[in-house]
């Protein structure tokens, strides 16, 4: 049985016995069953084993931040439900991680409506990442005491303002104190102060697990934001699939949380707990049944930079598109991104690789926007799409494609709600950076060892 399928019994036994105490099910499959793959060795992918283990302890450590977002999200709430919006500030793949999609709240504001100027607003409920440099910001010290400037400014026109930062960075710039003055709530990312994002130089570095941790973080917030809103008997309208929906990104008009779940099946911190087991349980498999696949996949774009020929990544989730288009200033440039609007002249030649990073969408279909531009490349394409499990999604590869299993829940959500068929946190965004983060960490390290110095872009 699944995990989500699993949550309405630890609800009415184990977890209510508990409040307190943190307690999940038994693991299940995270995708429909499939053929059980042997782990591999750990020299494969030395490097994104690497990334992986840092990633995962990083979340660990999370744990012990939920009593502070779920304080944060009990004092954002009155706001909300009084009619103000959330918004994000401090970098866009938050915005795009979190945005009017089905399985967030209903709380962003819709761009394409119209402006209603009849009808005042409250201020908005601000989530701010500090910290994040890219393009041409200012150094960590100048760009995060700019952005507490902002957020004081935000706060004294009345909006909440909750700030996600990495407090190791903070002390060692000797931020924590004006950070705490500045914003309404700040939340610890547990990202250690060497990140790459917060480091001057990035040369033998991970790939930023910043982005990451602070998707995560707010995930987290937004849980814990419905489950007081349903504690306090007002549940927050939240985005759903429609049946027909082909992907996790298609935007389905708003619907209204059902009032039936009795607030005493949610608790603070059981949302968030359920979320951060759910993100575990997909890295461990990520860890496992896809490492191979990982590692080819990690290989052959490798190669290829090696080679002196290019990389294109084409990417139907909003969140890995947004941190290819605004990368951190620290992040080296290994992949040419490709989408339907790439003329045929520009795209993958016989000597080029592609990775498609998607979400359910079944290898080669006109889902993925260009699919012919992806095969235009040489050399076998990698498709990272759940599909609707492995042998369905592999029985449309062509020869030595790669179909790379993202492991995500059945239906790419991470929290089911109990007593409902409705469910939070869509997976696909973050573990698809997370996917092309993990790439990217043994790419780096293969291109720092090979004979031959990497090609200049």
């Amino acid at each position: 049985m699944s995990f989500t399928a699993l949550l309405p019994v630890i609800l009415s036994t184990t977890l209510l016995a508990a409040p307190g105490v943190p307690q999940f099910p038994p693991a299940g499959p995270a995708t429909p069953p499939a053929p059980a793959r042997p782990r591999p060795a750990a020299d494969e992918a030395p490097a994104a084993r690497a990334y992986l283990q840092t990633w995962e302890e990083t979340l660990k450590r999370m744990e012990s931040t939920l009593p502070a977002i779920t304080a944060a999200a009990q004092l954002a709430l009155d706001p909300l439900l009084d009619g103000a919006t959330l918004q994000t500030f401090g970098d866009p793949t938050l915005e795009a991680e979190l945005g009017n999609r089905p399985g967030s709240l209903d709380l962003f504001p819709d761009p394409d409506a119209a402006v209603q100027a009849s009808k005042p607003r409250r201020p908005p409920v601000v989530i701010y990442a500090l910290g994040l440099a890219r393009g041409n910001d200012p150094a960590p010290a100048d760009l995060i005491q700019k952005q507490l400037h902002n957020a004081r400014q935000l706060r004294d026109r009345g909006s909440i303002v909750v700030a996600i930062a990495s407090l190791a960075q903070l002390r060692d710039l000797n931020l924590v104190e004006q950070a705490e003055q500045s914003v309404s709530a700040l939340l610890d990312n547990c990202v250690p102060a060497d990140d790459r994002a917060y480091a001057g130089q990035a040369k033998g570095r991970l790939p930023s697990l910043a982005p990451l941790a602070d998707a995560v973080t707010a995930w987290l917030f937004e849980l814990e934001l419905y489950a007081a809103s349903v504690r306090q008997n007002s549940p927050l309208p939240i985005y759903r699939l429609p049946k027909k929906a082909p992907h996790a990104d298609a935007r389905p008009a708003p619907v209204q949380a059902p009032t039936s779940q009795p607030a005493s099946e949610l608790p603070p911190g059981f949302l968030s707990r359920a979320y951060l087991h759910a993100v575990h349980q997909t890295l461990r498999d990520l860890g496992t049944t896809s490492w191979i696949d990982l590692a080819r996949t990690a290989r052959r774009a490798s190669g290829t930079l090696v080679d002196g020929h290019r990389v294109f990544v084409v990417t139907i989730p909003a969140f890995p598109a947004a941190s290819l288009r605004y990368p951190l200033t620290n992040e080296p440039s290994l992949y040419l991104r490709l989408d339907a609007a790439t003329k045929e002249e520009d795209g993958p030649t016989d000597d080029d690789f592609a990775l498609a990073l998607g979400t359910d969408e079944t290898p080669g279909s006109a889902d993925w926007g260009c699919p012919e531009l992806i095969r235009q490349a040489g050399r076998p394409a990698c498709w990272v799409t759940a599909a609707a499990g492995r042998e369905a999604g592999n029985r449309f590869l062509q020869r030595r494609e790669i179909r790379l299993d993202p492991c995500w829940p059945y239906g790419d959500r991470l929290v089911r709600l109990p007593g409902s068929p409705k469910a939070l946190a869509p997976a696909s965004g973050l573990f698809a950076q997370t996917i092309l983060n993990l790439i990217s960490a043994q790419v780096e390290a293969d291109l720092r060892n090979a004979p031959r110095p990497r090609p200049r872009k």
